[in-house]
């Protein structure tokens, strides 16, 4: 009886030895199937963000593409070469294409001349009361802004009702119909202020020493007349004192 006994019980353990084995090789088994899961979640997220750092990259270079390609087209103030106190404003396409339809405004709006058929401010005005059709690449248009009359102080002043400063807007559209608009603020004050040295061996250098060398040629040859005049104004003195004597 006792050896029946103990015999049963020796079947019992073993199978729950053998659970013990399955449950840990059931557990064994789980975390290989997670452990793979874990990785590919990652993969899955490296390449979500790769994909969204692709995509703005994407955008960012057709940005880049546009921002290049697209006409940039710019006011400014520029000092009149060899024309003292003369400055022009100038609207140019600094981009590599060509600007379509451009339209330039000015605030404070240029007001009228009282003289319309004296003032140069009547062309600027006309010319940009209209959009401009086309706008090639390096293409510029200048006219004088600020045409300046010195003072008893040595100081130019404007002449032309255009004003001191002022903001120009432009808009304008590429060849795709893109439009763009930009603004610049303009101030004569900023081109005053402007220095600069002058080379006797410039185009204004050399044209003041050629005025300078011909006021001295024109004092040297106004003193050889002078200096001929004397004695021939005495010569004509004495002849007309001096009668011939007659014989009868």
């Amino acid at each position: 009886m006792a050896a029946q006994t103990l015999s049963p019980v020796g079947h019992d353990e073993a199978p729950e030895h053998s659970q013990a084995a399955n449950v840990r090789g059931s557990s064994d088994r789980v975390i290989d199937v997670r452990q793979p899961a874990g990785a590919a979640c990652a993969g899955g997220v490296a390449a979500w963000w790769a994909a969204i750092n692709g995509v703005r990259t994407l955008r960012q270079a057709r940005t880049d593409s546009r921002n290049r390609s697209r006409p940039m087209v710019a006011a400014e103030l520029q000092p009149v070469e060899y024309s003292k106190g003369m400055i022009a404003l100038v609207v140019k396409n600094f981009g590599p294409t060509i600007a379509r339809n451009v339209k330039v405004t000015f605030d404070p709006p240029i007001p009228d001349p009282n003289n319309p058929a004296q003032s140069l401010t009547t062309f600027l005005k006309r010319r940009y009361e209209k959009p401009i059709p086309t706008l090639t690449p390096e293409m510029k248009l200048s006219n004088l802004w600020f045409i300046g009359r010195a003072g008893d102080d040595d100081q130019f002043r404007n002449t032309e009702p255009t004003p001191d400063q002022c903001t120009v807007t432009i808009t304008c559209e590429s060849a795709d119909g893109t439009e763009y608009e930009d603004k610049f603020v303009i101030d004569v004050a900023l081109v005053k202020a402007e220095t600069y040295a002058e080379s006797s061996t410039s185009p204004q250098g050399r044209m003041k020493t050629v005025a300078d060398s011909l006021k001295s040629l024109d004092a040297s040859v106004t003193s050889i007349a002078r200096a001929h005049a004397r004695p021939q104004a005495a010569a004509d003195s004495l002849a007309g004192r001096v009668h011939p004597s007659t014989s009868n």
